[in-house]
């Protein structure tokens, strides 16, 4: 997907807002901006339930065979992470870097 230069400024705008309002809760200077946080939040979400839908619709129009072989790409790089994952976890439990 290509980047859109609206998307990307949104998602600015939501940074400054939530940057304003940690700044805000850390030394309270700009006590106008304590709501600011969860509405660059809310931004993001909207981005981000805009790009699933657009990734959606994208993904029907594929043919199923691509389909299938997206799906069996995706599973075979989420059952290499996971296994990376248990095994790091192991060696850390075993080596007592864990409680």
């Amino acid at each position: 997907m290509k980047r859109n230069e609206g998307i990307q400024a949104l998602r600015g705008v939501a940074i400054i807002l939530i940057v304003l309002s940690h700044y805000n809760a850390v030394l309270g200077v700009f006590p106008w901006a304590s709501s600011f946080g969860a509405i660059g939040v809310d931004i993001f979400v909207v981005i981000s339930g805009f790009l699933s839908y657009a990734l959606s619709q994208k993904f029907e129009r594929v043919s199923v065979r691509k389909r299938i072989k997206i799906t069996q790409s995706k599973i075979k790089k989420f059952s290499a992470r996971t296994a990376i994952l248990s095994e790091s976890r192991i060696a850390a439990t075993s080596w007592g870097c864990t409680s």
